[in-house]
């Protein structure tokens, strides 16, 4: 039986240095990713403005017609601003989750129910917008990510580069 040379013995000591700080670097990745989320979270949880937002646009749901605001003329008005404000919050979710930004599971846990909610009151708005201006890629991300929630798709994520970039 050979014996190892140190040579070899470096060879080995610093391949599991390597994986050892590869593992660190992801770990630590993945706990950012974490504190991001429960960072959002809470912040979306404790501002008072988007919360009035949040109740305003579910009562301008619960009263209907909410596909009507999605025309043009109906752009500047406040209804409308609002109905924009909270899509864009789960829009903005959406794309922090596929780019690893938010953690996926962590907020799929907290708001699955609420986001899917969320979409379903802003479905008729989104409908009518994407027809007027003739682009089904607006709010598609939001719309995606409810189709992740309901375990009709998963997630697309770069796994690999996502972890470090």
């Amino acid at each position: 039986m050979a014996s190892m040379t140190p040579v070899d013995a470096t060879f080995i000591i610093g391949g599991i240095a390597a994986l050892i700080a590869i593992w660190g670097v992801i770990s630590q990745r993945q706990i950012a990713r974490r504190r991001a989320t429960l960072d959002y979270i809470a912040t979306s949880k404790s501002n008072r403005e988007l919360i009035a937002a949040r109740r305003e646009f579910v009562n301008i749901a619960k009263k209907g017609g909410l596909d009507l605001l999605a025309a043009e003329d109906k752009e500047q008005t406040k209804e409308a601003q609002i109905i924009a404000e909270v899509l864009n919050q789960y829009e903005l979710i959406a794309v922090g989750i596929q780019f690893g930004i938010l953690d996926y599971s962590l907020f799929r846990r907290f708001s699955r129910t609420v986001t899917i909610r969320f979409w379903n009151h802003g479905h008729p708005y989104i409908v009518s917008l994407r027809k007027r201006v003739n682009n089904d890629m607006i709010y598609h991300e939001f719309e995606e990510m409810v189709k992740w929630f309901k375990g009709e798709k998963t997630p697309k994520r770069h796994w690999w580069w996502g972890k470090f970039f």
